[in-house]
């Protein structure tokens, strides 16, 4: 029978569990130098985390910082950036310098010329008094014609030989005879035309003539359909293609 040699065994056990942990301290060494190694690839390969940050945000629409101007210190606590020039607001300058060098116009007391077309004012054709009223819709009763009728214009008692005169500054349009109104002379003054009737035939003024305010249409004679009611003027304002009042169109 063998003898057990306990201190035999004690130190092979040693042993072994000395070579154990020396196994495990190089295992740990080795596996920290390979943590290290992989740590600095990594920091080499991977982008910075405010970077990645950053691009995350330009993709979602936020401006890219490097497109800004850099600041400028203005003062102890004043910081400003500056704007993008656009060409937008480079042009609205240029126009800007263009208007500050132009020369305005003036008059001649001094102020800036502002073109304005005075609104034409216009007299009546004759200072006699009214006989007849305007009257387009109520029918008036006719002395002449024994009948109601509507009255188109005005009429204007005159004494015999009197004149009708322009109202305004215009052109003789149209001269005609007309079977109840008798010569008439129709003058365009641009937003209506006058209608003179019952004018003495031959002693007008013609076709296309210009006129004044004042001037001499002709000499008042007879209408035909009103010959009862004594020496008149019968006038008639035709604004738009239909007839108006006279005396609110001449004002």
């Amino acid at each position: 029978m063998k003898s057990f040699n306990f201190k035999e065994k004690f130190s092979k056990g040693k042993t072994v569990y000395t070579m154990a942990a020396v196994s495990l301290c190089l295992a740990a060494v080795a596996i920290g130098v390979v943590y290290s190694q992989t740590v600095d690839r990594l920091e080499s390969v991977l982008p910075d985390v405010s970077t990645t940050k950053q691009v995350h945000q330009n993709q979602t629409g936020v401006s890219d910082p490097r497109d800004e101007e850099p600041t400028t210190v203005t003062g102890k606590n004043e910081i400003t950036t500056k704007k993008p020039t656009t060409e937008k607001a480079t042009t609205a300058e240029a126009t800007s310098e263009e208007d500050d060098t132009a020369e305005p116009e003036y008059t001649e007391e001094g102020s800036t010329a502002v073109s304005v077309v005075a609104a034409q004012t216009f007299i009546r054709p004759h200072d006699g008094e009214i006989i007849r009223a305007y009257s387009p819709d109520v029918p008036l009763y006719s002395e002449t014609m024994n009948d109601w009728r509507t009255h188109p214009g005005i009429d204007i008692a005159v004494n015999e030989g009197d004149e009708a005169v322009s109202i305004g500054k215009g052109t003789v349009s149209k001269v005609l005879v007309d079977s109840s109104y008798g010569y008439t002379v129709e003058v365009d003054y641009g937003s209506f035309t006058a209608r003179y009737c019952g004018l003495k035939q031959g002693d007008s003024v013609g076709i296309g003539q210009s006129l004044e305010k004042g001037d001499s249409i002709g000499v008042i004679d007879t209408v035909p359909c009103e010959a009862n009611a004594g020496p008149h003027l019968h006038f008639e304002i035709i604004k738009d293609g239909t007839d108006a009042d006279p005396l609110k169109t001449l004002g």
